[in-house]
C-alpha cells in the first residue's frame, strides 16, 4: 500500500513537470453519515436454547466520517492524463469499542489517446477493508476484513464511425488474515471485452454487447502448531467466471438519460463442483443533470442458483440455494458556488434467501443500508499562464 502511494506521488509530480499548456483538477470532500448493519446479520436469530434474538441484539449500527481527495492533471488536448484519487471511511462505534470498520480507498489512473482511433487507459487501485466479524455471505466463511490490489489496462479502438471495440484484462488480488489459517487469499485474472455502437454519444440511442471471461483460485492453508508433523491441510478453490449480457443507452433531451442492461454470469467451480451458480442480472441507471443539480439511481437485481449446493428445508429435503439481490443507490449533489458542492448519498441492499430458517444463522436473508451528506470543494486551472485561470 504504501509503495503504491509513493508511486503514484512520483508519477504525478513528473507529470505536472512536463506538462506544457496542460490543466489541473482538484477535489477535497468530507462527510459524515450513519451505517445499518455493517455485518449482514439477519431480522431474528433462535439460539440452541430458544431465545428469539431480534435486530437490537444482531445488527451492528454505527456513525460514519469519511474524506477524499482527487488530483487530475493533464497535457494539452488530453493526450495525458494522469488521475489520483483516495479515500478514507471510519465508523464511530460508541457502545462496542471491540468493533472496528473502516474503509480506506487508493487509486491511480493513467490514460494515453494516441489518436481518434485508440485509447490506453491503465488502472490501479489498493484497498484496506475492516470489518470486525465474519461474513455471512460468503459460503467459504472469509472474514469480512480484507486487503486488495488491483491492475487492468483498458484499450478502446474506435472501429469505424460509431463502432467501438473495448478489451480490459485485469488481475486481482485480494488477501484474508483470518485466525487459525497461514493463507487465505485469492488471485482473479481475467478479461472484459464490450462492442459498443453510438455507446459514447450524448444525444443519440446507443447499444452495446458484454462478454467476459475470469479465473479465480484460491490458495487456502490452516495453520499447524509446531509439534504437529502433518502435512499442510489446504483446501484451495479453483472458480471460472463467464459472463454476456447486452444493453442500452437512452438519452432524454441534454438534461436525463436511462442506462439498462441484462447480464447472465456463469460460475463453475472446477475442483469441488460445489458452488457453482448461474445468475441473472437486471440493472438499469438513471441520470438527472442541469446547472445546479446532478442526480443518479442505480436500481440492481440479481437473481443467483446455485447449481450443486444443497441445503435441508423445513420438511429436511434437500434442496438448491437460492439467493435474489436487490440494490438500490442514490446519489444527490447540488452546486452551492462555482467551487463547493453540497452532496448526499444512500444505499440499500436486500438478500432474500430460500434458507431463511429462524435456527440457521448463515445463508439467510439481510438488509443493509446507509447514508451520508457532505461538502465538496473543487478547484481548476491551466499551467505555465501569466496568471492562472481559474473555471
Amino acid at each position: 500500500m504504501n509503495r503504491l502511494i509513493i508511486t503514484s506521488c512520483l508519477i504525478m509530480l513528473l507529470s505536472i513537470a512536463q506538462a506544457q499548456k496542460s490543466g489541473y483538477y482538484f477535489n477535497a470532500k468530507s462527510e459524515v453519515g450513519y451505517e445499518h448493519n455493517l455485518l449482514k446479520s439477519p431480522f431474528q436469530y433462535q439460539t440452541a436454547d430458544g431465545v428469539l434474538q431480534g435486530r437490537d441484539e444482531l445488527w451492528k449500527n454505527a456513525p460514519n466520517v469519511g474524506a477524499g481527495l482527487r488530483f487530475m492533471t493533464y497535457s494539452n488536448q488530453k493526450k495525458h492524463l494522469l488521475d489520483l484519487k483516495t479515500s478514507y471511511q471510519q465508523s464511530l462505534f460508541t457502545q462496542n469499542i471491540a468493533t472496528d470498520a473502516s474503509d480506506l480507498l487508493l487509486g491511480l489512473d493513467y490514460r494515453y489517446k494516441s489518436s481518434k482511433k485508440w485509447t490506453n487507459t491503465i488502472k490501479i487501485r489498493g484497498r484496506d477493508f475492516v470489518r470486525t466479524g465474519q461474513d455471512e455471505d460468503n459460503l467459504l466463511g472469509v472474514p469480512l476484513s480484507y486487503k486488495s490490489m488491483s491492475l487492468a489496462d483498458k484499450l478502446d479502438f474506435k472501429l469505424w464511425k460509431r463502432w467501438h471495440f473495448i478489451a480490459e484484462p485485469f488481475s486481482v488480488l485480494k488477501n484474508y488474515k483470518r485466525q487459525g489459517f497461514d493463507r487465505f487469499f485469492y488471485l482473479d485474472n481475467g478479461l472484459n471485452a464490450d462492442l459498443t455502437y453510438n455507446y459514447l454519444f450524448k444525444k443519440k440511442v446507443g447499444y452495446f454487447v458484454h462478454t467476459a471471461f475470469h479465473q479465480r483460485n484460491y490458495f487456502i492453508a490452516k495453520s499447524l502448531s509446531v509439534d504437529e508433523e502433518e502435512e499442510e491441510e489446504t483446501d484451495n478453490r479453483i472458480w471460472r467466471y463467464y459472463s454476456v449480457g447486452a444493453g442500452m443507452k437512452i438519452p432524454f433531451g441534454e438534461k436525463f438519460k436511462m442506462t439498462t442492461k441484462a447480464v447472465y454470469t456463469n460460475r463453475v467451480d472446477i475442483i469441488q463442483e460445489r458452488l457453482g451458480y448461474n445468475q441473472f442480472l437486471l440493472q438499469s441507471t438513471f441520470s438527472f443533470k442541469n446547472a445546479k443539480w446532478k442526480s443518479d439511481w442505480d436500481i440492481s437485481y440479481y437473481h443467483r442458483l446455485y447449481k450443486e449446493f444443497t441445503f435441508k428445508g423445513v420438511d429436511q429435503e434437500e434442496e438448491m440455494l437460492v439467493y435474489q439481490y436487490l440494490k438500490l443507490d442514490w446519489k444527490l449533489k447540488y452546486a452551492l458556488t462555482n467551487r463547493l458542492d453540497l452532496f448526499a448519498n444512500a444505499q440499500t441492499k436486500f438478500r432474500f434467501s430460500n434458507a431463511d430458517n429462524v435456527q440457521r444463522r448463515g445463508m439467510r436473508s439481510y438488509f443493509i443500508y446507509g447514508y451520508s451528506v457532505g461538502l465538496s470543494w473543487k478547484l481548476k486551472g491551466n499551467y505555465k499562464t501569466k496568471k492562472l485561470k481559474l473555471r
